[in-house]
């Protein structure tokens, strides 16, 4: 767990994503959330990686191999960046993603919409507790992954990987 004094210069990120969906339509929450996650879990894995353009290619081009949320989410897990109860929630973000991208009549009303976010903060039941509603569960779950990325950055970015000099005989 994240100590707290590590979360106060962050706050900002969920300054930025409240402020990002003010007015917003259950659509939009969602797509804003998701893209802002997706956008700062890039960031996390471009600072672990080695820091050179072609594995900035990696993760940026079109068709990178890891250029969508999926592959990004299964990277961060893969190599350390992110726990298992963190990749569930994630999972559980882009599945809802992908139903209000792809269907045109789905809310946070909608059936298999509200069974993916009775799953969302399973693993911080104190959170869980504090939103009543699945929609609030969602922004709660966003919000609260956004501010861990972000909490962790830095640390990321001071683990950042480098070549190795191997002995080849």
């Amino acid at each position: 767990m994240i100590r707290c004094e590590k979360l106060l210069p962050n706050l900002e990120q969920v300054k930025r994503m409240q402020e990002a969906h003010k007015g917003e339509s259950d659509r939009g929450i969602v797509l804003v959330y998701a893209t802002i996650l997706d956008e700062t879990l890039k960031r996390c894995i471009e600072s672990h990686l080695v820091n050179h353009k072609e594995v900035r290619k990696f993760v940026n081009d079109p068709y990178a191999p890891l250029g969508t949320f999926s592959a990004r989410i299964t990277c961060a897990f893969a190599i350390g960046l992110i726990p298992e109860a963190e990749f569930r929630e994630l999972n559980l973000i882009r599945k809802i993603r992908n139903r209000f991208a792809h269907s045109v009549d789905v809310s946070f009303q909608s059936s298999s919409i509200i069974t993916y976010c009775s799953q969302l903060l399973s693993d911080s039941p104190p959170l869980a507790v504090m939103c009543p509603s699945p929609r609030d569960k969602f922004v709660m779950s966003a919000e609260f992954m956004g501010l861990q990325f972000e909490s962790r950055l830095p640390e990321i970015s001071d683990q950042r990987l480098f070549y190795q000099g191997w002995n080849v005989e």
